[in-house]
């Protein structure tokens, strides 16, 4: 029996998605023995937080590698990223770091999974989540599979997902929680969520999308105020407006 046409176009999503995580754990995007400082003064922090207790980065510039973007303050040097992809870095390093050593260079194999783990695994699920949208959506079901590989491939997205930067990271978030928000309105077989959990999913990505990129704040408005015309007890979403 032949697939049915929402069938094929869920397997071609499916394909395009598993492309993709393929791409963004085969290729390292290290190239010895240069590191690039918007990662590794990231990476210095979560090390610098594991290994010290202090989100002082002096202890790690010796062993990784001094870089221009760092702060000074109080007489310790300190990342002067957003904290927000430390935040979710950190536990991630604690656990590999029962495998793998302390790193002695910036393109140690531990940094190489940790952004596997963070970046883009989060990228990976955002992009699924964006294929099941267009496939559910009955006007753009047919052309699912190709608007997915478009933005998967025709767009920067997989080299920021394969890179420990604050642009892909918080962007699928952002995505996540305009999606927890609500399911296509022609999507009638997806169980409905109470929507007050769906706003407080909402706000808690939004906000750590707020402190991995401080530029997002107008996107992290916008959400606030999509999830505030939703209406309590049901009824019709007035904000759908994407």
């Amino acid at each position: 029996m032949s697939p049915t046409g929402p069938e094929r176009t869920s397997r071609a999503c499916a394909i395009v998605v598993g492309a993709f995580a393929f791409f963004c754990a085969w290729f390292t995007g290290f190239f010895p023995p240069f590191s690039n400082p918007n990662e590794l003064s990231r990476f210095e922090m979560v090390v610098a937080f594991v290994e010290t207790g202090s989100f002082a980065i002096d202890s790690q510039l010796p062993v990784l590698g001094d870089h221009e973007d760092k702060a000074l303050a109080g007489g310790r040097l300190y990342s002067n990223k957003a904290p927000g992809l430390a935040f979710a870095a950190i536990p991630v390093y604690r656990l590999l770091r029962f495998v793998f050593p302390a790193p002695d260079s910036p393109t140690a194999p531990i940094f190489v999974l940790l952004r596997l783990f963070t970046v883009s695994l989060v990228c990976v699920f955002a992009l699924a989540r964006f294929a099941r949208r267009l496939s559910r959506r009955r006007e753009w079901e047919p052309v699912a599979a190709l608007v997915t590989f478009a933005v998967a491939f025709g767009t920067p997205l997989l080299y920021y997902a394969r890179s420990f930067f604050g642009h892909a990271w918080p962007a699928a978030p952002l995505f996540l929680a305009w999606d927890s928000l609500g399911n296509p309105s022609n999507d009638s077989a997806a169980k409905k969520k109470p929507e007050r959990l769906d706003a407080v999913l909402a706000g808690f990505l939004g906000g750590w999308a707020l402190i991995s990129e401080y530029t997002v704040a107008p996107v992290v408005i916008a959400l606030a105020i999509r999830a505030a015309a939703v209406p309590s007890g049901g009824g019709n979403r007035v904000a759908r407006f994407l």
